[in-house]
């Protein structure tokens, strides 16, 4: 049986104008802007993007203005996906980008130069199936962000998640915090090598993979 994205999905439809906003007044959120800073500073022209959870396609947009060629964005919300499409238009690059709805963990994924999953780890319930899934897509650089329970706040913070049952009956979005170092681990048994972790805020923190046999 497969993992039920409903409560995932109409959790983000109904963030998503929100999200617009914050994203016109301030730009790129905290995660985002270190992921964009971190592969802007490498060999990105030219590459292709694949980011999985790509809400407005904020961040993809910005990849494309620091050279990357094209964007492929995946999001379970069809609101986000609306609303990417239209700042790819306003941004005059709809023919180098496309946004679909699909979940990540099930989707043919394209392989693709970098791939990306910021804010997406904490929102799905099967991690180990979503990064394999996701991974296997990974030519050069595989990166993530997720709430960090290797730090003190974040493990502070996971033993009241089981209060999510009460204070949402009625909506089946859960927030997870899952096993980073599992995560790690599972990559690197897979033949990725860490070369970028960055904390960011009290529990986030931003890693980036080099794939197996990247150059």
């Amino acid at each position: 049986m497969g993992v039920n994205t409903e409560g995932i999905s109409c959790c983000f439809d109904d963030e998503s104008k929100r999200m617009l906003k914050d994203y016109r007044k301030d730009g790129l959120d905290d995660t985002s802007r270190v992921v964009a800073d971190a592969l802007g500073s490498w060999d990105l022209p030219g590459s292709s993007i694949l980011e999985l959870g790509c809400g407005i396609g904020a961040l993809s947009l910005d990849l494309l203005k620091k050279g990357a060629a094209s964007v492929r964005g995946l999001d379970l919300s069809p609101e986000m996906i609306q609303l990417a499409r239209s700042l790819a238009a306003e941004a005059g690059v709809t023919e180098r980008v496309s946004f679909e709805r699909g979940d990540g963990a099930v989707a043919d994924l394209p392989n693709s130069d970098v791939v990306i999953l910021d804010k997406v780890l904490c929102c799905y319930p099967d991690a180990t199936a979503l990064v394999e899934k996701s991974s296997a897509a990974a030519r050069r650089y595989y990166v993530f962000s997720l709430p960090n329970d290797k730090r003190g706040v974040t493990r502070f913070l996971r033993l009241f998640l089981p209060l999510q049952a009460i204070f949402f009956r009625r909506n089946s979005f859960r927030f997870f915090i899952h096993s980073t170092r599992q995560i790690e681990e599972r990559l690197k048994t897979k033949g990725f090598t860490p070369v970028f972790e960055s904390a960011v805020g009290w529990i986030w923190s931003v890693f980036i993979f080099v794939a197996p046999g990247a150059a």
